[in-house]
């Protein structure tokens, strides 16, 4: 955990101090429990609509600027508006070793 911590730029001992306080993992839990049970959420990045729809979205890579309000555009436009797409993945083909 703390390599991933530190490889989000994430200031190690502020992390540490801030999971070891349980005001704060009470807060998390409080916005996650009713995410899990109310909409099925399992990961982030989910997306949840105003339709009730909820997308979760792994991206390659992090967009920035107008390329993340594009995708972001696209997002809502294929998850958030059309109910019947329940998932959409893309496999990854097999390396070549």
């Amino acid at each position: 955990m703390d390599r991933v911590a530190v490889e989000a730029g994430l200031d190690l001992d502020r992390f540490r101090k801030d999971i070891a306080d349980p005001d704060i993992v009470y807060a998390i839990a409080r916005d996650h429990q009713p995410a899990v049970t109310e909409h099925g959420i399992f990961g982030t990045p989910t997306f949840l609509f105003p339709s009730g729809a909820a997308a979760y979205v792994r991206l390659s890579e992090a967009p920035e600027g107008a390329d993340a309000v594009r995708i972001f555009d696209k997002i809502v436009s294929v998850a958030g508006d059309e109910p019947r797409i329940l998932e959409i993945k893309r496999p990854n083909k097999p390396s070549p070793d």
